[in-house]
């Protein structure tokens, strides 16, 4: 349950940027905007988590357009439902999207050089204890 609670936070967050970063005016008040981006956050993470248990990640993951599309069609489906919340046009709405798949795949070029960091150190740790194990066996 953590990581979905994690990633509608972050989610949140992202459309909280894109919308900023966005020139057009797209929203009436800082309510209407929250309340777009938390239930942006909880859509996209619904319908990550749906792929997930029906077993289609690994088929989504291999569509490079996936959460482009999806995160398109969500955001003018909050268009719609939320007053106050303004998408002028499907483009907008796709630069939207687009920002935010780009703030989500720094997050995971991040952690993933974060791994590659921590594996030589990993690998040295290992040898070593390997080591200190191989030398326990010669002297007995």
């Amino acid at each position: 349950m953590y990581p979905f609670i994690r990633r509608i936070f972050l989610m949140t967050l992202y459309m909280l940027l894109a919308i900023l970063c966005c020139s057009s005016q797209m929203y009436d008040s800082y309510w209407s905007l929250m309340a777009a981006a938390l239930l942006f956050g909880v859509m996209s993470s619904g319908v990550s988590f749906l792929a997930t248990v029906a077993y289609l990640k690994p088929y989504c993951q291999k569509v490079v357009f996936f959460t482009l599309i999806t995160n398109t069609f969500i955001i003018l489906i909050l268009g719609k439902l939320i007053p106050g919340f303004h998408v002028a046009s499907s483009s907008i709405a796709v630069w939207l999207s687009f920002l935010i798949v780009l703030m989500n795949g720094s997050k995971y070029l991040y952690s993933l050089c974060k791994q590659i960091n921590s594996f030589p150190q990993k690998t040295k740790m290992k040898l070593a204890n390997a080591k200190v194990i191989r030398s326990q066996k010669n002297s007995l």
